[in-house]
Formats: structure tokens, C-alpha cells, sequence
């Protein structure tokens, strides 16, 4: 019969979390889900774990200290700025969302009341359809007024990418568009 698996997590200071496992089993110290000061969080399975079953405060300072440092190379990267980021997002957000839509529209032709009967089929989706659409009206409020405001060119495209693909196309459209005014303006200066 095999042994309960039990779990006794106790927070000991703000770097580590531990994790108690019977020593005869194999030992996976969870490395404390710390939210450090720069907000990364750190999930890892080590097995280097000391007596009390906890990383050291070095390891774990090593590990943020790394990821900060990637992000800070990235933004600073010349061949992957942050209005490319943008625009990677943007791509997928549309080709994740109508490599789903167009085998449906292939399969049912542009059949309105089906679509909406199937989107609004169960208090759950209706939550998913709802929570878009607030979104959405949200995303075109800001893309007008951050827009005008920063002197933003085609303003109408996330707009309509909005309206015709999504949420996940249109914001991070509009924070390419956004950046690159951004990064324009700052080339000047």
C-alpha cells in the first residue's frame, strides 16, 4: 500500500518557504514560491536542499538576479525591441483566434444565430463572452484616449482589429503603434 504523500508548508522568512517530505522518498523541495522585491516570482524543483529542507537566500537571489538581467537585455536588445514584442503578440493573438474561428466558419458558413447560440450555450461561456466584450469597450476607450493624447498615427486599426478579431489583437496593435510613436519621439530628443 503505498504512503500518503503529505505536503507541510511553513513560511520562515521572506526568502524561502519549506516543504517537510519523508526522507525515505524522494525528496523535491518546491523552492518557495517567493515574491521578491522586484516581483519575480521563483518556482523550481532543486535537490540541493539544506537540513531544513530550504534553498539558501543566495540561490535565490542568483535566480532573480538572472532574470532581471535577461529582461533588461531584451529591452535593450537591437534586434528585439519592445514594440517587436508588441507585434509578435499581436500576430499570434490573431492566428490563435482565427485558426479557431475559420474551421468553424468553414463547417457552419456565417450562420449568426448558431454562433451566438453556441457562444452563449452555458453560464460559463456566457461569463468568457461577457468578460470580452467589457474588455473590449475598455481596450476602445483607451486606444482613443491614450491615442490622441500621445499623437498616435492609425488610430483605426486596433480599433477595427478590436471590433473584427479581438481583445488579443487589438491591445498589443495599439501598443506596437503606441511604442513606436514612443520610440520616435525619443529618437528626436
Amino acid at each position: 500500500m503505498p504512503r500518503k504523500f503529505q505536503l507541510l508548508g511553513e513560511k520562515t522568512d521572506q526568502r524561502c518557504i519549506c516543504f517537510s517530505f519523508d526522507r525515505r522518498c524522494a525528496q523535491f523541495d518546491l523552492n518557495c514560491a517567493a515574491v521578491l522585491a522586484c516581483d519575480t516570482v521563483d518556482l523550481g524543483i532543486r535537490n540541493d536542499a539544506n537540513a531544513e529542507n530550504c534553498h539558501g537566500a543566495d540561490r535565490n537571489r542568483i535566480d532573480v538576479n538572472l532574470l532581471d538581467g535577461f529582461w533588461r537585455r531584451m529591452a535593450s536588445s537591437p534586434f528585439m525591441k519592445t514594440r517587436h514584442v508588441y507585434l509578435i503578440f499581436a500576430v499570434l493573438g490573431f492566428v490563435i483566434l482565427y485558426s479557431q474561428f475559420v474551421p468553424w466558419l468553414v463547417e457552419h458558413g456565417l450562420n449568426v444565430g448558431l454562433l451566438f447560440r453556441e457562444l452563449l450555450a452555458s453560464r460559463i461561456s456566457m461569463f468568457f463572452a461577457m468578460d470580452v466584450i467589457v474588455s473590449a469597450i475598455v481596450l476602445l476607450g483607451f486606444i482613443q484616449s491614450e491615442g490622441k493624447r500621445l499623437r498616435v498615427q492609425l488610430l483605426w486599426l486596433p480599433s477595427i482589429g478590436t471590433l473584427v478579431v479581438g481583445v488579443s489583437f487589438g491591445l498589443p496593435l495599439f501598443l506596437f503603434l503606441r511604442q513606436l510613436m514612443l520610440d520616435r519621439t525619443t529618437a528626436r530628443a
